[in-house]
């Protein structure tokens, strides 16, 4: 049977091929295929898309089950902050393309793994390095279970290339559309201002702010919270108030970027090898641990998810920080052992990892 091991196993040998250009192929017009990407996009997407079991997987079967015609759902008049394009894909894939609700799920994770792990190898300076800590810092796993916020943010990643040449319009209308899908996407909507080097005002700005939201929690959470429900957001105080902070160890393992980050801060900010991509990629590692900080004593699943929408940043910025601040030989060593570490993490965090699929035989004859 077909694991999450057997996944990631099978995805690190793409990964590397990927990263090495081994499997590919040249078309007429000279462009190259990179058919281990692509292989790695179809191994992921099925293992994730095919799941009949894991979280809210049977709550996303149920609801597409039921779910009414495009027409009858926008009679609803349906909320902007409740993720209404969701539930208008969901019903236009229904009663337009298949009533199939697997076949809906595989699609929905086609896109969303697939957008992840191509933006992931256009960027990261590591990919297979990289693809350890999509696994391990669960935003592979993270498509199981978020799904509408996965979306959101392939949606916001579609647009990257367009912050960085610094064509913010068409960036936030991106970001406004994947709110539609996840509200909370519209987080990113800062991202603009975090397009020039890391560690400069701009981030201890941003530290200060969140340092103050942690120790004023629950008065600023609690007008956050106000604000969401007369804009016709719902969300539980006990959501917040009454639930678990985040491990500590979790906390350590995604500090990580943010401390490399500043240690070599100024090695980072004098080389002639960074740029306007990077900084961003960085600035967004050290977003996701505030982020993930802010549920150190209460609300650490609404916090670690909201940290998802800049954990890419992690994930593409910290093999290049190693190779920039170390020598070659000690950042292969370096690399090394941090993905050692890093697989150990996901073994922790994921060792009881066991889900229900359906066979893509199975599926095809119910189509």
């Amino acid at each position: 049977m077909i694991n999450l091991w057997t996944v990631f196993a099978v995805s690190m040998i793409l990964a590397y091929m990927s990263e090495k250009n081994i499997l590919t192929l040249r078309r007429r017009n000279g462009k190259t295929v990179d058919l281990a990407l692509i292989a790695m996009c179809i191994v992921m997407s099925l293992y994730c898309g095919l799941r009949t079991s894991f979280n809210d997987t049977e709550t996303y079967i149920s609801g597409f089950n039921s779910a009414p015609t495009p027409a009858e759902y926008l009679a609803t008049n349906p909320n902007l902050l409740e993720n209404p394009a969701f539930y208008l894909i969901q019903s236009i894939f229904k009663y337009g393309i298949s009533d199939n609700a697997n076949l809906f799920l595989l699609c929905v994770a086609a896109f969303s793994v697939s957008t992840m792990v191509v933006f992931v190898r256009r960027y990261s300076k590591s990919f297979a390095f990289s693809t350890v800590m999509l696994f391990s810092l669960g935003l592979y796993i993270s498509n199981f279970a978020a799904v509408k916020q996965c979306i959101a943010i392939s949606i916001v990643l579609l647009a990257i290339p367009s912050l960085l040449r610094r064509e913010y319009v068409k960036y936030i209308i991106a970001v406004l559309l994947a709110s539609l899908f996840h509200a909370y996407a519209l987080m990113l909507i800062i991202l603009p201002l975090f397009l020039n080097k890391p560690w400069t005002k701009i981030t201890y700005i941003t530290i200060f702010a969140f340092i103050v939201v942690i120790f004023t929690f629950e008065a600023t959470i609690s007008n956050f919270l106000d604000l969401a429900d007369s804009l016709g957001k719902e969300i539980s105080d006990d959501v917040v108030f009454e639930t678990e902070g985040i491990n500590l160890f979790r906390l350590a393992v995604f500090s990580i970027p943010f401390l490399i980050s500043f240690i070599f801060r100024y090695r980072i900010k004098t080389t002639t090898e960074a740029s306007s991509d990077m900084y961003l990629f960085i600035n967004m590692a050290i977003l996701s641990f505030l982020v993930m900080g802010l549920g150190i004593f209460n609300a650490a699943n609404l916090f670690g998810r909201s940290a998802n929408y800049f954990q890419v940043g992690a994930v593409i910025s910290l093999p290049w920080m190693i190779k920039r601040v170390f020598a070659e030989k000690s950042a292969n060593v370096i690399l090394g052992i941090a993905a050692i570490c890093y697989i150990f993490f996901l073994w922790y965090g994921y060792r009881d990892f066991d889900i229900n699929h359906i066979s893509i035989i199975e599926l095809l004859r119910q189509l």
